[in-house]
């Protein structure tokens, strides 16, 4: 009696994974240090700078755009620069830790190469001093335009969980205080000149927000002051002069509580709530994204499967739309832009291409590629990961991802062809929004259907045998 098998695609392609394998690739194809990573422009968008894989390390190097010449200015042999950013025009900032203490220091050099200097001394981990180093954090908050030799930094140098402010000079690294901790601050807000207004507090199980008043004074006034799992709001950001901006908030203006925050506008000096500017069913929200010469926020951007970023600014959803128009495939990304806003930088990636980097020329609304952060991955070898989300028997929506192997349909069609060649009647169901296993309760329906109707036919009960002798 010949077999009549019932294939499902998403089944299939485990059944013949021995014999069509996907190509074993090394854990360095995916773990090892990029050949580029995070493209910079400088304020005057002369110079593109960029961290570069150079003695098996990540180094610091700049493009000069006029001539598309390029130079290492850094030649780091035993530790990752692990971030940078433009201080001025002429002069970088980038950040190292020593041997993974995550203590990390704060390096200086020109866009020449010269003046290197180590501004803030990395620590040894806590294992490695035997108990005696801490965990120290100095961050840069702000660059001060008006004083460009100096930026605002925010150091737990004298208590280790409530940072002071200092101004320090990119020069020297020489410092003097500007910001004396008040209390409990865990995190500091500054205007667009770098000044000190507002601070986030944590007091045991109390949280909130205040902001300075006056100056010389040192006077504060605190806004909020919640236990940490009450109904609050806290700054989001500062618009203008500084007297209005944007808080992320789970209070409606009424004082009632909302089931996830939302972005409205909040006056700072008289305290009060404005419109309400974006909100999203799933998620609470969100970042904003802010613009330097708007002194505005232009969007915001949150996480619900893949990272969404929604341009509320006409010009700039205009302008994305373009870009993403010219790239479908990819989620693309503003990453850098010079100060008058004629170039930046798109970062474009998905789930199965790394970042590739492209400059884009506002005026002459032209895409220019530059770099690709991993060039040695094939993306037609990498599995797709897509979000996935499916409600629980409580109602709760639950979040999750499905890798979609590669060639999945394509090995059930090798198994439909060797079937086909030996004889055996068979039966192939294709799903192409599916990957391994029917996720969808529609599919699965479908599955079982034509599975009971396949059973019912082919696997029919055996005849008894005859009693008679």
């Amino acid at each position: 009696m010949k077999f009549k098998i019932f294939l499902v695609a998403a089944l299939l392609s485990v059944l013949t994974l021995k014999n069509a394998a996907a190509e074993d690739l090394p854990l360095d194809y995916f773990f090892k240090n990029p050949e580029f990573a995070g493209f910079q422009l400088s304020p005057n968008g002369k110079e593109l700078a960029a961290m570069v894989n150079l003695n098996d390390r990540m180094n610091l190097a700049i493009i000069d755009l006029k001539t598309r010449k390029a130079r290492a200015v850094t030649n780091e042999k035993k530790q990752d620069v692990s971030g940078f950013m433009w201080a001025t025009n002429e002069r970088l900032l980038f950040f190292m830790d020593k041997d993974g203490s995550e203590s990390f220091g704060i390096f200086a050099v020109n866009s020449d190469g010269s003046m290197p200097r180590t501004l803030v001394e990395p620590l040894d981990s806590v294992i490695k001093s035997g108990g005696k180093s801490k965990l120290r954090i100095v961050s840069v908050l702000d660059v001060l335009e008006d004083e460009p030799d100096w930026v605002l930094v925010s150091s737990n140098e004298r208590r280790a969980a409530y940072p002071d402010v200092f101004r320090m000079n990119i020069m020297n690294g020489k410092t003097s205080l500007v910001e004396r901790n008040p209390g409990h601050v865990t995190g500091w807000f500054t205007d667009w000149d770098g000044n000190v207004t507002g601070a986030a507090f944590q007091d045991e199980l109390e949280v909130g927000f205040m902001l300075l008043r006056d100056p010389e004074a040192d006077e504060w006034e605190t806004i909020t002051q919640t236990r940490f799992d009450a109904p609050s709001f806290m700054p989001a950001g500062i618009s203008g002069d500084g007297k209005n901006g944007y808080v992320s908030s789970n209070l409606t203006p009424e004082g009632e509580a909302r089931d996830k925050s939302a972005i409205y506008e909040y006056n700072f000096e008289t305290k009060t709530f404005g419109k309400l500017v974006y909100e999203h069913p799933v998620v609470d929200c969100c970042s904003l994204i802010l613009n330097r010469k708007m002194r505005d926020m232009i969007g915001v951007s949150y996480m619900v499967g893949e990272p969404e970023v929604v341009y509320l600014d006409e010009d700039w959803k205009n302008t994305m739309a373009a870009i993403d128009q010219a790239m479908p495939d990819t989620t693309n990304r503003l990453i850098s832009l010079d100060d008058a806003e004629t170039i930046g930088v798109i970062a474009a990636s998905s789930s199965t291409q790394p970042p590739r980097y492209f400059l884009f020329d506002f005026v002459n609304r032209k895409l220019e590629w530059m770099a690709d952060s991993r060039p040695w991955v094939d993306s037609s070898k990498m599995s797709e990961m897509k979000p996935y989300s499916f409600q629980a028997r409580d109602g709760r929506l639950l979040h999750g991802y499905l890798t979609v192997p590669v060639g999945s349909i394509k090995h059930a069609k090798v198994m439909e062809k060797a079937l086909k060649k030996s004889g055996v009647d068979y039966e192939l169901m294709v799903k192409r929004d599916e990957g391994h296993g029917f996720r969808k309760e529609e599919n699965r329906y479908d599955f079982y259907g034509k599975m009971d109707t396949f059973l019912a036919e082919h696997l029919k009960p055996a005849k008894a045998a005859s009693a008679n002798p």
